[in-house]
Formats: C-alpha cells, structure tokens, sequence
C-alpha cells in the first residue's frame, strides 16, 4: 500500500521478526519528510541502498535499543535536507554498535546538522572525531562513543565541542580501556552551558582522589559514587540546589564538605514528630489564640489557607534561614523516602555541613560512626538542637569543632570528652542554654570564638582560661562584662569582627601577652583604649573612615596609641596600605 502513496512526508515502520532492514521500497517516497523505525529487539537496522534519494528527508529518528547501520547506502552525501538523527532510548555503547555515518563533517549539506543521537569513533577514514569540527548547530543530546580510537589530546581538541553552544546533554563512552582517557577528557573541552555530562566505561576514574562539584543548579542525584572512585578521599557539594538525596559513599572517605544544599533532606521518623510539636509549641508562644494540633495533616491545611500567617512562624522560628529549606518537613509531608539511608563513611576525619534540612537524630547517629573525626563544622542547620553527652564520646579526637548560625541550637553537653579540641567556634545561636558543669568545660584550648564574652566561662574550666592563645569576638550585639578580659594570662592574639560596639574593652592593656591585635568591620569604634606593650601587629580593616585615618595621623590621640607597635596595617576594600 505504502508502495503507491508516493507523496507521504511522515512515516512510521515496526520492524518485526526477522526483518533487519528498512524495506527498499521507502527510497520512493521523494516527498519524505520524516522517517520513524521502531525495532524492539535488534542490534542494527539497516538502511536501503537507495536511502540516498530521500533528498527531503529532515528527520530520522530509531526508537528502543539498537542503532542505524548507513554502511548499504549509496552516497549519504545525497541527504542534503537531513538534520536530525535521533535515537530516542539508546543509552550505553558497545563495540560492534555501528552510528552515525561515513564523513559527516566533509558534507557541507550536514554541516547544518541540529540533532546527532549517537556517534561512533572508528580508525577508519571518514569516522574520526574531527568529523564533528564544523557541526556547531547541533542542540540536545549528543553521545559519542567509541573514544577509545580516540589517539591523543590533540585529536580531541579537534571535536571542538566548546563551539557547540546549543548543546545542553553530553554523554562520553568508552568500549575499551584507555592509558589516554583523561587526556581525551581534557581534550574535548565539554560546553560550559550543559545541563547533564555522562562517562561511560571509563576506568581511569577509579583512582580520582578528589571530587567537587559546584554550583551545579539542576543537579538533583548523584550516582553511586563508591562504585566510580572507590579511591576516592576527598568529596565537596557545593551550591547545588536541586540535590535531594547523598548517594553511597567510598568506605575510605576522608573529607565531606556540604554546603548550601539546601533541596536535600536527611530526617527520621522520630525528628519528624519533634519538628511538628516544635512548630506547635512556637505557634502556642506567639499566637496563643491559634489552636493548631501536631497532626501533619492540621499543619499543612493552616500552611495552604493562611500561607502568610504560616511563613511569619517559620521565621520566628528559624529566621531568614527557613527561606531556602522545604516547608514539607514543618508541614509533615514527608515520604518514606526521605528517612535517611546515608550511612556518613567511618573513616571521615573532616565533615563540613552547612544550609542543609539534616536533623538531630541523623546526625547523631552520623557521628557515632565517625570516631576518627578530626574537624567538625555545622553552619546554618535550622534543625540542630542537641549534641548529647553520647554523641561527644564519639568525637574525642576532634580537633576543630564550628557551630555557627543555627538558631534552634539549644543543648551542649560533655565538652570535657573532646580531649583533643584546640579550636571552638559558636556563633549565633541564640538559644544555646550553658549548663555545663565544671567538669564539663573544656580543658585546654588554644582558640576559641564566641559572639558574646560572658559565654566564655560557661564553655572554658579554670584551666582553660590559661591555656587560651587566640579569642575571636565576632557579630556581637553587646559589650558585656568586659571584666573577664582580664582573666587570659596567656593570650597573644585578639580579633573583634563585624561588632556593633561602640567601644573596645578598656581593659585590653592588661592582657600581658598580646602581639597581635584585629579589628575587622566594628563601624561604631571611634577609638582605642591604652594597648599593651607587648603589642606587636595592629590590623584595623574596613572600620570607621575617620576612626581609620586617626590611627594614621601623627599625634592623634589613636595614634599614639599605637605609636609603640612595629607592623601597622590599614584595610578598605580594594585598597590596602602598610606601615
């Protein structure tokens, strides 16, 4: 029948059984615009001698796993009008996979090529990478197998993928081991604007130490990483804000870093009862009138009938952090897909978590496998409440300990069990309780920082005091009890950043060890009190304009002041001066 409709532009052909070529009788159809194979079961479909003749054919698209075999047709330089080859399911490669066809970049009739599904490197002429030098219209998804053909770096500049701006999927494969694949990767330069880059087959990257992904937007899941770099020890997510899940990790894993994910969800059953009674408790606080129950279902109906009334709670509750998170976890809409499976590496000695939904009893349980921790930082987890006694045992071999900005923060106990703790940063949580007996407290510390002075003795022992080398006050609100400056007979560093004070402690020319002093974005300091002689350094950046040019001007009171120190250094952006 097909035989006498000789003007159809669209065509649609199953091939069944045993048929393993198009039948010869569609290189008739001189009107074809847009041919459609479906084959469910074959490795090649093999195109007609006479192929050749559809001379207005645009569109050539395979269906299911196999690929064209172009190796019959006449002269493919005759397929002026085509410029999409597509084939729609095919995802993995294989050596006697056979795509795309002879020459494809020598046909100025191709060079307008928009869509290339698959193409195959072979070390036969006509079959090269180069071959995709000229093609720059091509747009969505490319796959070029076969790579293993591929002779240097060289040869792989000469794809000059970077050209192909409407490109947004790139997919790489390997058939056979290669000593050249990285020089390939390098070589073939991918596009900046993809949106998805696959490797396939390669077996270089099992050795990869080192891994980071960055402000990749749309990434929303990773692989299975301990099966691609089972070597790998150092791993970094950051700014990748469709990430939902962490996938499987290396068991030798030495560094996590991430940061400013904050699509991903790492919750327990038990976590999500205490975020529902948590947002109950806040509403009974501020709007004693609003009878709302824990029941999820509840929650989220107030949440979609007064979705204003909703965010004013969240942000009493978590602050401006609680824009980025997912509502879904106050609301209740949680899947049992989203309790944790993530199993944190035992071997990990550095972890970095910040601006992600990851709850107390997640990480909890993360740390008592990560007993080699040796840096622990927490920065901006809304829902972080606790780090039980428990918990410390775990860490005892934690150097470096950061909590800052997590405003729901409100227990910390068993300090005195992270024997190895030199450095202590908490920052910006406002509802931290200090009940910490003093056996409790820290030992021996060489620096710590903290957003308000008086919190000090409630984190260091009487031991502790004379240990100290370094103090950083930083984001304070207040100058309180100024007074227990007086207690660091050993300190010889001090920092005040980014304090609202209106004055600096006027007891700092007591403190007999300091060398070295830094004042970093204090705007309301207009001047200093009497330093210590022992002063040695003195860093004053991005401070009061005047404040700063007094500290420079020869026999102003803040002048003399510092007159004594060596090194003197005065900071605005962009603009650094020392004296």
């Amino acid at each position: 029948m097909l035989k006498k409709l000789k003007k159809l532009r669209v065509v649609q052909v199953p091939l069944q059984g045993n048929m393993v070529m198009i039948p010869t009788f569609i290189g008739d159809l001189k009107h074809l615009r847009c041919l459609t194979i479906n084959s469910y079961r074959l490795d090649n479909v093999h195109l007609p001698r006479n192929f050749d003749k559809l001379d207005h054919l645009q569109t050539l698209e395979l269906r299911y796993e196999c690929v064209f075999n172009f190796s019959n047709v006449k002269n493919t330089g005759h397929l002026i009008s085509l410029r999409r080859v597509i084939n729609s399911r095919y995802h993995l490669f294989s050596p006697s996979k056979v795509s795309c066809f002879r020459g494809a970049g020598e046909m100025k009739s191709l060079r307008e090529f928009r869509e290339l599904s698959d193409f195959r490197v072979r070390k036969e002429e006509g079959y090269e990478l180069q071959q995709l030098e000229r093609l720059n219209h091509l747009c969505g998804s490319l796959r070029i197998s076969g790579l293993e053909n591929v002779e240097s770096k060289e040869r792989a500049l000469e794809a000059k993928l970077c050209d192909k701006k409407y490109l947004t999927t790139l997919s790489l494969a390997w058939s056979q081991t290669s000593n050249l694949e990285t020089e390939v990767i390098e070589g073939l330069c991918p596009p900046s604007q993809l949106t998805e880059l696959g490797i396939y087959g390669s077996q270089k990257f099992s050795s990869l130490r080192r891994l980071e992904l960055e402000y990749c937007f749309n990434l929303e899941t990773l692989p299975d990483i301990s099966e691609l770099f089972i070597h790998l020890d150092e791993l970094r997510l950051i700014v990748l804000r469709k990430l939902k899940k962490l996938p499987r990790l290396p068991g030798n894993l030495k560094s996590l870093d991430i940061q400013m994910c904050e699509a991903l969800v790492e919750t327990c059953v038990e976590d999500v009862k205490l975020m529902s009674s948590l947002f109950n408790e806040q509403v009974s606080q501020i709007e004693p009138f609003l009878q709302i129950t824990t029941h999820p279902e509840e929650i989220h109906r107030f949440a979609q009938e007064q979705p204003e009334r909703f965010d004013a709670i969240l942000h009493s509750i978590f602050r401006s952090t609680c824009a980025s998170f997912p509502a879904r976890l106050i609301r209740g809409q949680i899947t049992e897909e989203d309790y944790s499976q993530f199993l944190c590496p035992a071997s990990l000695d550095s972890l970095i978590i910040s601006y992600c939904a990851i709850t107390d009893t997640v990480l909890h349980n993360w740390w008592r496998r990560s007993t080699s921790l040796t840096w622990l930082t927490l920065r901006c987890l809304p829902f972080l409440r606790a780090i039980p006694r428990q918990v410390m045992m775990s860490l005892s071999m934690v150097r470096t300990l950061i909590i800052h900005d997590c405003v729901q923060f409100n227990c910390l106990r068993g300090l005195n069990y992270l024997i190895s703790l030199r450095s202590l940063m908490i920052v910006k949580c406002p509802n931290l309780i200090m009940t910490l007996a003093e056996a409790e407290k820290v030992r021996c510390l060489d620096w710590i920082a903290i957003d308000d002075i008086p919190i000090v003795p409630h984190l260091l022992s009487r031991g502790g005091f004379s240990s100290l080398r370094g103090l950083c006050i930083m984001e304070s609100n207040e100058l309180r009890e100024e007074e227990i400056m007086q207690q660091f007979p050993s300190l010889t560093s001090l920092s005040f950043d980014w304090c609202k004070w209106n004055s600096l402690p006027e007891n700092l020319g007591t403190l007999p060890q300091l060398q070295r002093l830094f004042l970093r974005q204090c705007p309301n300091v207009q001047s200093l009190p009497t330093l210590p002689v022992s002063l040695q350094s003195f860093t004053l950046r991005d401070c009061d304009e005047p404040f700063m040019k007094s500290c420079q001007m020869a026999g102003d009171p803040n002048w003399q002041k510092i007159a004594h120190v060596r090194k003197k250094e005065f900071i605005q952006t962009g603009d650094t001066r020392s004296l």
